[in-house]
């Protein structure tokens, strides 16, 4: 009798042997043959699940963003502090950084391909949409003034996620979580103060 494969599992084991790659060797280093041989399988078993290097890198881009969110969106359930929610995101720990590794470099792809386009409204979309939530939470927790807009501080707080995370990668030395959490909240504060 022939082995049963499941083929969701498949797709995720492949979509992480890819974010692996991406991070030791960027998006252009990454080729299916090396990822064929990081899964110990032959490339046509890699094409049976992807249809190309494209589609692969949207759904390892998808599963990254996912789990990431997923880790906002739990915290924000546990009922923590609307802070403590948004500093679930930054590049504090291994994990992390690597999630951005790969966020940074899947934005740097262009959005002529109808794949990556759709990708990069989708990650707006419900990043914003659970942004909003948690200012809202923070609003009704009395920890943010309810005065405020709470769309346009929810895009505050994503420039502000967004560009602490771009100054750690030009130099991740330079910003041990310490850092990050001290610059982060003196942001956080005066944004929720104004």
């Amino acid at each position: 009798m022939p082995k049963k494969v499941d083929h969701a599992r498949r797709r995720l084991d492949i979509a992480r042997v890819a974010e692996g790659l991406v991070y030791d060797k960027g998006m252009d280093g990454l080729t299916m043959r090396d990822v064929a041989r990081g899964m110990g399988c032959s490339l046509s078993v890699i094409l049976h699940y992807f249809e190309s290097k494209l589609d692969l890198l949207v759904f390892t881009h998808r599963l990254v963003r996912h789990r990431a969110e997923a880790g906002l969106v739990k915290a924000l359930e546990e009922g923590q502090p609307a802070r403590a929610c948004f500093e679930h995101l930054l590049p504090l720990d291994e994990q992390r950084w690597r999630d951005w590794y790969t966020w940074l470099a899947f934005w740097g792809m262009s959005s002529q391909a109808g794949e990556v386009a759709s990708e990069h409204v989708a990650a707006t979309v419900e990043s914003a949409d659970i942004f909003l939530r948690i200012i809202r939470h923070g609003q009704a927790r009395g920890e943010i003034d309810t005065a405020f807009d709470a769309a346009a501080l929810a895009i505050d707080m994503q420039i502000l996620c967004n560009g602490l995370a771009g100054l750690v990668a030009q130099g991740r030395e330079a910003w041990p979580a310490e850092r990050q959490l001290a610059h982060f909240r003196r942001h956080y504060a005066a944004l929720i103060r104004r």
